[in-house]
């Protein structure tokens, strides 16, 4: 049986009590609606009543016209709650709307916003698809590689994306980096999600141009987010057209 309705039956049930022992305080409840607001308060009647010299039959006549009101509560609840079951809120890892995915990164500990960096020439097999994604990329803005005004950066394989797929970083601040997958995180240098590289904290790793002079400019940070203000936030959610 449903706790609430155990919950209503019960109050009945208590009124039903009010009726034997109607001069005893200890025995006297509420009679509550299922809003959480209470409709009568049996104590009070009772007192009321026995103030205004009413009998004792007309007490239990009150009683027993909210306990016929209770039952019918009880009634319409059970039908309702038989096809309209409670939802609980639930935050989601992926949200999808037409043509756009959305997934929000899972909570890790250790991740305060850190953004590392590789240099592109650590692309070395010439026969994987980064290193010819890497032939068709320019260096652009604080030294980074980009790829049609997207930046070109390596995530892990919980995103489920391909060399070459674009995607936008989301901050916490709320700004968007346009991105290109420039590479794959390893499965063996990541944690059990695939997310974020344990050994530096961070999930998403810029491909950069070591010699460039913007690059040189937060070198020695070691974090991409000093490359610009607006960069300086952590990573929530990684966005795509599907």
């Amino acid at each position: 049986m449903n706790k609430i309705i155990k919950k209503t039956i019960t109050r009945v049930l208590s009124l039903s009590i009010i009726s034997t022992h109607f001069f005893s305080t200890a025995n006297l409840t509420y009679a509550k609606e299922l809003s959480g607001s209470y409709i009568y308060n049996s104590q009070e009647v009772i007192s009321n009543e026995l103030n205004a010299n009413i009998s004792k039959e007309e007490i239990e006549n009150n009683i027993n016209e909210i306990a016929s009101d209770m039952v019918d509560v009880i009634i319409e609840t059970s039908a309702i709650e038989d096809t309209e079951p409670i939802v609980e809120d639930v935050v989601e890892d992926v949200v999808e709307i037409p043509g756009i995915t959305t997934i929000n990164l899972p909570y890790y500990s250790s991740y305060k916003g850190f953004k590392s960096y590789m240099g592109y020439n650590m692309l070395t097999d010439k026969n994987s698809a980064q290193y010819q994604l890497q032939l068709n990329a320019y260096t652009g803005n604080y030294g980074i590689r980009m790829i049609n005004g997207r930046y070109m950066v390596a995530i892990g394989s919980y995103f489920g994306l391909r060399i070459g797929d674009e995607f936008d970083i989301i901050l916490e601040n709320g700004t968007i980096i346009p991105a290109i997958m420039g590479d794959l995180k390893d499965n063996k240098d990541t944690d059990s999600n695939n997310v974020y590289t344990v050994a530096t904290n961070c999930c998403t790793e810029f491909i950069v141009d070591t010699g460039s002079y913007e690059f040189k400019q937060y070198k020695n940070m070691g974090d991409v987010s000093y490359a610009c203000e607006e960069w300086n936030s952590k990573v929530v959610a990684i966005q795509f057209v599907n």
